[in-house]
């Protein structure tokens, strides 16, 4: 008889606990939703670091690549003349290096000229080359415009001009730009 006394207590007591199972469950599925939550919420913002980290990296490879182009023609140039025409640049080069030197420097038939200048390209601003042909790409998910370019002859020594470039990120609207000084030979 004790036996059928002690399991009708052991079912009383598992009995009374039902609402006790089913408060810990609520809890526990609520839990759970949040740290799932918290979980897609970091892998959100994980990848949308990443998408600003490839935005930032985009920006300084377009204008580290534009901006080296522009110095190597500037060291081959002969002569860099500024446009009114939009702001652009044009820079003249002997077409055959080995010539000997002329008396003065004069853009003839025996000259290259090569320009740049700005200009919208699908609403983007970019830095064009003589040819049409712009110096910076349009990478889908990280758009770059180039937000200045000039060179200017410095006032007090001839031949030297100082070459700027400055772009910004159309996802970050990070700024990075490039400057530097390159002296122009008249040999």
């Amino acid at each position: 008889m004790r036996r059928n006394w002690c399991l009708c207590v052991g079912w009383r007591h598992i009995a009374n606990q039902k609402g006790i199972i089913l408060y810990e469950t609520a809890v526990s599925i609520a839990v759970i939703a949040m740290l799932f939550m918290t979980a897609i919420t970091i892998f959100i913002w994980g990848i949308k670091m990443y998408f600003w980290q490839v935005a930032d990296g985009e920006l300084e490879q377009e204008v580290q690549i534009a901006f080296q182009e522009i110095m190597e023609e500037s060291l081959r140039a002969k002569k860099i003349e500024k446009w009114t025409k939009c702001g652009s640049y044009v820079f003249y080069k002997k077409n055959n290096p080995l010539e000997p030197k002329k008396e003065e420097f004069k853009p003839t038939e025996d000259v290259i000229k090569t320009t740049y200048e700005m200009r919208k390209v699908d609403g983007v601003m970019k830095l064009i080359c003589s040819d049409d042909a712009p110096l910076t790409g349009n990478h889908e998910l990280a758009p770059v415009e180039i937000t200045s370019f000039t060179i200017d002859e410095d006032a007090q020594w001839t031949g030297v001009y100082r070459v700027q470039l400055a772009g910004r990120s159309g996802v970050t609207n990070h700024e990075y730009s490039l400057c530097s000084a390159v002296c122009i030979s008249e040999e």
